[in-house]
């Protein structure tokens, strides 16, 4: 019995070392925060492209003809959903909307061979940063097809790529 207390002991004394800490880090972003907000004011910025409501949703529909192109959800306008807003998975972004309906939207997904919408990317390659257009899919390789903006000699493989947050407001980041 005395060794089960002391195990609760140490462990008490672990989570208010981690309570303590999760406090500092709070405090800390809400410094953040209000920094942040002191510059967008400043500049005159209302939205930066990281500023984005979720919302959650569920695949509703998928049609087997077209299995790689587009999904339905069932988010619509009642729920805020807009044309062109990025779909996200727990991955990273796996569409756009493309159609809106009161209860439910089309996605189109990032994995068709042609989007039918140029998305704005980033590609951080080594030390560079590259700015490109993200405009299809390659169900060969199984690559995306983007279209370099910035002149590269090289792109290192399994480069990273962003989404840019070139995409303007109410567009996709």
């Amino acid at each position: 019995e005395y060794a089960a207390l002391k195990d609760v002991y140490n462990e008490n004394k672990k989570l208010k070392k981690s309570l303590d800490n999760y406090t500092r880090e709070l405090a800390y972003n809400k410094q953040l925060e209000k920094e942040l907000d002191d510059l967008k004011s400043i500049t005159n910025i209302k939205n930066l492209p990281t500023e984005y409501t979720l919302s959650y949703t569920t695949v509703i529909k998928r049609d087997s003809e077209a299995w790689d192109s587009t999904v339905m959800i069932n988010s619509g306008s009642q729920s805020g959903i807009k044309k062109g807003m990025a779909v996200m998975s727990a991955n990273g972004m796996v569409g756009v909307i493309t159609r809106v309906g009161a209860v439910s939207s089309e996605v189109r997904l990032l994995c068709t061979e042609n989007t039918g919408f140029q998305l704005p990317v980033m590609i951080q390659s080594g030390k560079d940063t590259l700015y490109g257009l993200l405009n299809g899919y390659d169900t060969g390789t199984h690559c995306f097809k983007i279209q370099l903006l910035s002149t590269a000699s090289k792109v290192e493989t399994n480069a990273e790529v962003l989404t840019s947050g070139l995409g303007g407001s109410d567009k996709t980041p």
